[in-house]
């Protein structure tokens, strides 16, 4: 813009309004602080200072200093007694990043041998003549879950005047639950069917069939139902005889091809040895050749099941919102 003794032309201030994209206003309010600025420093410019306007904010380093060594830190208000502020002065101060909110996770227990072993555990992946890392491609990850068909309390999003769901139990501290065996591999493309292969091999309950002894006003007698059985080494043997190795046969060509298939589990109680004799004659029998190996103990996380698939299976029934649902 040029002006004439300090006076712009009709018009001027808008186009430079248009051209820069901004308001009329802004063009002629910098134009005025441009000419005080020259009146009283003789240099034609227009700073701004508006961002040195207001109190300075109060430097709260020292004071933050006084939460380390603290114990009672869990919660905002806590530790802002313990630096001797207002919680409403505390919480800002997460927001600038000056404070960190960290979730503390438990972590298993480890022994000098439960070292060892996963040492071991971690070797025997790595092939001996080209010292890579095994592909995994031959392992099967079996484990339980036990899920329960609601939990006490549940949360969830309602509108304004919408009816509130209502669950009904017989009894908040014996709710249904029914442990699953959950059987997956990693995935590959298989050259045979032409397709990718998910190798997501099934997921079984821990269930029996019995008929009902006596009659009720729910059913007669001889009524068969479905009841939930406890895990027990026998038990656990039957559901890989009788639901995983026919899965093998069926969906993975290569264990009846002749090559072998590790079936990898964990140090539980109820699970079967390596060498169970049992479990070998049934999967010979069957023609696959299967092999049991069992993970370091206290190494929950080397099995696929425990890093996201279980919770990737429960977290549908928890986002569902029931209503008028009676849970038996």
């Amino acid at each position: 813009m040029r002006s004439t003794n300090g006076r712009l032309k009709h018009g001027d201030i808008a186009a430079v309004a248009e051209t820069e994209g901004v308001q009329p206003s802004t063009v002629s309010r910098t134009w005025t602080r441009a000419k005080t600025e020259e009146a009283h420093t003789g240099r034609f410019a227009s700073p701004s200072r508006r961002h040195r306007s207001g109190c300075r904010p109060a430097d709260h380093t020292a004071t933050l200093e006084r939460l380390r060594g603290v114990v009672e830190r869990s919660t905002v208000r806590s530790a802002a007694a313990a630096c001797g502020m207002a919680p409403a002065t505390l919480f800002p101060q997460l927001r600038l990043g000056r404070l960190r909110v960290h979730t503390s996770v438990t972590k298993p227990l480890l022994t000098e041998a439960n070292r060892v072993q996963r040492m071991q555990f971690a070797l025997s992946h790595i092939q001996r003549d080209t010292m890579l890392f095994d592909d995994m491609l031959d392992a099967v990850h079996v484990d339980e879950k036990l899920f329960y068909i609601t939990q006490p309390t549940r949360r969830f999003l309602l509108l304004q005047g919408e009816v509130a769901p209502v669950r009904r139990l017989r009894s908040r501290r014996y709710i249904t639950r029914v442990m699953f065996l959950a059987a997956i591999a990693r995935p590959r493309y298989d050259p045979t069917t032409n397709q990718f292969f998910d190798v997501k091999l099934g997921i079984w309950p821990f269930v029996e069939h019995v008929p009902v002894q006596r009659s009720s006003r729910h059913r007669p007698a001889g009524t068969f139902v479905t009841k939930d059985v406890s895990v027990t080494k026998k038990t656990y043997r039957d559901m890989l005889i009788s639901n995983l190795l026919p899965v093998l046969r069926e969906l993975w060509p290569a264990a009846v091809a002749g090559n072998h298939v590790v079936v990898q589990q964990d140090n539980a109680p109820a699970h079967i040895p390596e060498a169970d004799a049992a479990f070998a004659e049934a999967a010979r029998a069957s023609g696959c050749k299967v092999v049991l190996r069992n993970q370091p103990p206290n190494s929950p996380y080397m099995n696929v099941n425990d890093l996201g698939l279980f919770s990737a299976v429960q977290a549908p029934a928890q986002e569902a919102c029931p209503h008028h649902r009676r849970v038996d």
